[in-house]
């Protein structure tokens, strides 16, 4: 063989075929470190998220706590008034729901009670039950079920029929021996600042699916169905 090409297949031995076996184990280490590191990365931004929405989503919860145990509250809405001017004069009286929507006007939207009483008027916070409302299925679950609070995505008619995520809590009163149901609006707004402060896609969806907050404007209001078709991710897998 000539001397050239003896130079030429040493080269080829000797340098090019190990750079080239080297070079593809570093970049698929390379690689692999790069997808360790987004995974962390991501864990880390979902830790952030979960918290932040965890501080918003407790408010809820104090505030039904507070209102289960308030007995002007119990009372207030429990009582057989005789006149209008009574009811009106009643609901003067007691500002609480008022006063916590105005404190808690970050982490909550709106305060709600529906109570079977015919004798109360209905004032978009207390709110007496209609036929329609009590042969829904969710105000039937909500009042099968035991006093804990549950989560539920749901039209609100007292704020033009949007939709919020909303804590659902039934209020028992022993002392006269009735039922009641308070829910209590998440606000949206704050939920899709959380979420927009992330730089990746993110969302948050219900058990039935609904997208209740993102940072991705074109998926709000959307059910995971029909944004995303992975079985995997669709059963809540990675």
């Amino acid at each position: 063989m000539k001397l050239r090409n003896k130079l030429f297949i040493s080269f080829v031995l000797v340098v090019f075929i190990p750079v080239i076996i080297i070079g593809g184990y570093l970049t698929n280490e390379l690689r692999q470190v790069a997808l360790e590191e987004a995974e962390k990365q991501a864990t880390i931004n979902m830790e952030r998220v979960k918290e932040r929405t965890l501080e918003v989503l407790k408010v809820p919860v104090y505030l039904a706590d507070n209102i289960s145990i308030d007995k002007r509250f119990i009372q207030l809405v429990n009582k057989e008034y005789q006149s209008v001017y009574d009811v009106v004069d009643a609901y003067w009286q007691y500002d609480t729901l008022k006063y916590y929507q105005d404190m808690y006007s970050t982490e909550i939207s709106n305060i709600r009670f529906y109570m079977d009483n015919p004798t109360l008027l209905n004032n978009w916070e207390i709110i007496p039950v209609s036929k329609e409302l009590k042969g829904k299925d969710w105000y039937q679950h909500a009042m099968n079920k035991d006093p804990t609070p549950h989560w539920l995505y749901l039209k609100d008619e007292t704020k033009n029929n949007y939709y919020y995520l909303s804590l659902v809590r039934k209020i028992t009163s022993s002392e006269f021996d009735t039922n009641g149901l308070l829910v209590i609006n998440v606000n949206t707004k704050t939920l899709n600042r959380i979420l927009s402060q992330e730089s990746e896609p993110i969302l948050l969806v219900d058990e039935q699916n609904h997208v209740i907050a993102t940072n991705q404007k074109e998926f709000r209001g959307k059910k995971l169905n029909s944004i995303l078709t992975a079985p995997e991710v669709m059963e809540g897998g990675n």
